[in-house]
């Protein structure tokens, strides 16, 4: 789960809102299967919100983004059309891969976590060091809370 004391943390937390758009599978929830799916809204403004897209990085760094990895704990149901909040954060970063660290909560309940670790290839498939530029951007608040 991410720890949710800013402060202390080295990588900013973001909240994304979102509405579960899934349909729901037999029982009347979220199916597991959706839940990636969801997490990458989060994922996806986690990096806008820096200025930063996986395309950026393949365009501007001829890096492509591979993910070798992925785990979620679900921790209680999830139902189509139920407002939710994603909190992102970076939880680790390495010489050629990062992971993002993330949490679904409904509230204060807690619907999900996830965690999910990104590797930059070159074009041979090759793990290439995460450029400086990048790593800055990671890290870095968004522009609407400077």
């Amino acid at each position: 789960m991410i720890e949710r004391t800013e402060a202390s943390a080295p990588f900013p937390i973001d909240r994304t809102e979102l509405t579960i758009g899934t349909r729901n599978d037999q029982y009347g929830h979220t199916n597991y299967k959706s839940y990636p799916g969801l997490f990458e809204a989060g994922q996806d403004a986690y990096m806008a919100a820096r200025g930063q897209s996986f395309d950026e990085i393949e365009s501007t760094h001829d890096l492509r983004s591979v993910v070798p990895s992925y785990k979620i704990a679900i921790r209680d149901d999830s139902h189509q059309g139920e407002r939710v909040t994603v909190e992102t954060s970076i939880s680790k970063v390495g010489k050629s891969s990062f992971t993002f660290g993330q949490s679904m909560l409904r509230g204060e309940i807690l619907i999900a976590d996830y965690s999910m670790t990104v590797v930059l290839i070159d074009e041979s498939g090759t793990p290439r060091p995460i450029p400086q530029s990048i790593r800055e951007k990671l890290q870095a608040r968004p522009s609407a809370e400077e």
